[in-house]
């Protein structure tokens, strides 16, 4: 086995004259683009709550029509029913029929969520319907949906649901409404409840007085005779709890996706284990009003999964970007003091079983100071492979590591791509919508360093591993983000790997893009970077 202590290179990429005019943008086979600042200004346009009720009925419109076509989707869509990936068009929107005239919504403009629980005919019976959007630049990125029968579960009275109140869509006065933070933290100490009923860490929930549950259409709290199914179900919601009615039960997967805080509520998506070797997993998506810190009702769409299954939604990772002091050297070692008090390296994921390549791990972490962002790789490799050479070469054939990050969260359409190889030629780019790939983009002033244990190119060896860090100057995202982050700025990125040559190849990487295929270029399942201190 030959091996060297480090085989390293630094590249310096120069700065282009006045970063081209704008770039001078060229998109693959189009033209007329006229600026970076024009493509971002339309990137980030906002849906208000018109926008995203509008979309909403759109989207129930276009279900009962049995036709997506009619949807502004964006290229990359996501469509889940009862926490299956789909095809859109598949699933309920090939049986049902004319929608009930019953309908709770929430809309959510700060983070593009909304969502709705209704129900609609379907053939003899009734399905009742739970559906979560998320769009941006005005396309629904990601569909995920619940639809319930009543052979599906154990409680289930569609009948009840033309007579509930329209408690859901009241907005709550201007002056009396809680924070983002408040409403969530109402709906999580529930949850907290109920998981820790029983035991001597369990703090009662903020219920309001009389404060109801319904699940499925049936009203499992306070319920009057003949209507209780259970026992319990004639107990309030405080009794419930105190008496451990649901002891034992196990909530995993929770998220809080959509907070509308003009009609104070919250959706909550989680998934339930329940007790005993009989007894379903159980997918719910639940809203609760929450007036004055306290919940005044939970209305709740469930169905039964597989013991065991998960919702369908892989959760968003997130890395906490320390901010350093000290000089990072961009020289791939990845030994600066400055790399040891970084935030713990995350790990990428193989998601991908179908691929025949080894699943070598790798490593990454990040910092960043008021002149660049870091980012550094480390990569097991028992043969290291780059044949490209040149600046925009198709790297990504290579064993490479690949950037894509989106200063902008509020959009989704634009992002930055700077994929590299094991030799660090870097290919980089711009990405609109999916589709449009602005080769021309040529970020200024990064500096990339690698350094490898084992020979390039040979495969009649044993090599170790290689490692690349990379710095990246805050202009080269201009216009999304003109300056340094603040501490507390959230921006998106995936970051992903490439290992081994065909037919042997295999995908690793961080945010789950939710895809039967390894195509990582799905900027809304992008993870989170958080900018600290």
């Amino acid at each position: 086995m030959r091996v060297t202590a480090r085989q390293g290179l630094v590249l310096r990429v120069s700065r282009r004259a006045a970063r081209r005019a704008a770039w001078r943008l060229a998109v693959l086979g189009l033209a007329g683009v006229a600026s970076l600042d024009a493509l971002a200004q339309s990137a980030v346009s906002r849906c208000d709550r018109p926008c995203l009720s509008g979309l909403l009925a759109d989207y129930l419109g276009a279900l009962e029509a049995h036709d997506p076509s009619r949807l502004p989707l964006a290229p990359d869509v996501i469509f889940t029913e009862n926490g299956r990936l789909l095809e859109i068009g598949d699933g309920a929107w090939r049986t049902v029929g004319a929608r009930l005239d019953y309908r709770d919504d929430l809309l959510d403009p700060e983070t593009g969520g909304a969502a709705a629980l209704t129900a609609f005919h379907e053939a003899e019976g009734v399905v009742q319907y739970f559906v979560r959007l998320a769009v941006a630049d005005r396309r629904i990125t990601e569909i995920e949906s619940i639809a319930v029968r009543a052979s599906d579960v154990r409680w289930f009275a569609a009948e009840n649901l033309e007579s509930l109140s329209d408690l859901f869509m009241t907005p709550v006065e201007p002056a009396r409404r809680l924070s983002r933070e408040e409403l969530v933290a109402g709906a999580r100490a529930y949850f907290t409840a109920v998981e820790t009923e029983g035991t001597p860490e369990f703090v009662q929930a903020p219920f309001a007085p009389g404060m109801n549950r319904i699940e499925n259409g049936l009203q499992t709290t306070n319920a009057p005779p003949g209507v209780a199914r259970l026992d319990r179900h004639a107990w309030s919601a405080d009794e419930q709890l105190e008496r451990a009615a649901y002891a034992g039960t196990k909530i995993t997967d929770t998220r809080y996706p959509i907070v509308d805080v003009e009609r104070g509520s919250v959706l909550a998506i989680p998934v339930f284990h329940f007790p005993g070797d009989n007894a379903p997993t159980v997918l719910a998506a639940e809203i609760f009003k929450v007036t004055g810190g306290r919940l005044r009702e939970i209305r709740a769409v469930l169905q039964n999964l597989p013991r065991g299954a998960g919702p369908g939604w892989s959760p968003k990772p997130r890395y906490a970007v320390r901010q350093t002091s000290t000089p990072v050297a961009i020289d791939g070692a990845l030994d600066d003091a400055a790399w040891a008090d970084a935030s713990p390296a995350v790990t990428l994921q193989f998601l991908w079983d179908e691929q025949t390549g080894a699943k070598q791990r790798t490593f990454v972490q990040m910092l960043w100071d008021a002149d660049a962002l870091y980012v550094g790789f480390r990569a097991d490799d028992t043969d290291i492979t780059a044949r490209f050479l040149e600046r925009d070469d198709p790297t990504f054939l290579d064993d490479a590591v690949e950037i894509f990050i989106n200063p902008a969260p509020e959009q989704k359409a634009v992002y930055f791509g700077y994929e590299m190889n094991a030799r660090g030629v870097l290919y980089d780019y711009l990405n609109h919508n999916n589709r449009m790939l602005f080769k021309r983009f040529d970020a200024t002033g990064l500096q990339i360093g690698v350094a490898r244990a084992g020979t390039l190119n040979d495969r009649h060896d044993t090599d170790t591993g290689w490692t690349l860090e990379i710095a990246i100057p805050w202009e080269n995202f201009d216009p999304l983000s003109r300056r340094a982050p603040a501490p507390g700025t959230v921006w998106e990125a995936n970051l992903n790997r490439w290992d081994g040559v065909e037919p042997d190849r295999r995908m690793s990487i961080w945010s789950d893009p939710m895809n039967d295929e390894s195509w990582p270029h799905v900027p809304s399942r992008f993870g989170e970077l958080h900018f600290v201190d």
